[in-house]
């Protein structure tokens, strides 16, 4: 899902927001151990809010030094399931432009 627009009555600003689903499953006969590397964004100016959060958390932000970047471990059996969820969300003032 993504969504953009203005937002505020007194001060004007501009946001945008992302919602990902990471679907893994397990249709083998032994239990895996899964990793799942994904990135959010990463502001380099003042100005650019970033806002994440990830249901669950990763095991590891930072993966390499690289800002941004998550890893997530853990081990499916047979027959199981496992859901990531990362929520991203991007504020930038109104007379500033996203690029």
């Amino acid at each position: 899902d993504r969504n953009e627009g203005d937002r505020g009555f007194i001060s004007k600003s501009n946001e945008t927001s992302s919602s990902v689903r990471l679907d893994v499953e397990n249709l083998t006969a032994r239990t895996w151990p899964i990793e799942i590397l994904d990135r959010v964004s990463v502001s380099e100016q003042d100005d650019l809010m970033v806002d994440w959060s990830a249901t669950p958390m990763p095991s590891e932000q930072g993966v390499n030094d690289r800002r941004g970047v998550l890893r997530w471990r853990f081990d499916l059996a047979t027959g199981e399931a496992q859901s990531v969820t990362v929520d991203e969300n991007l504020r930038w003032p109104e007379d500033k432009l996203l690029r």
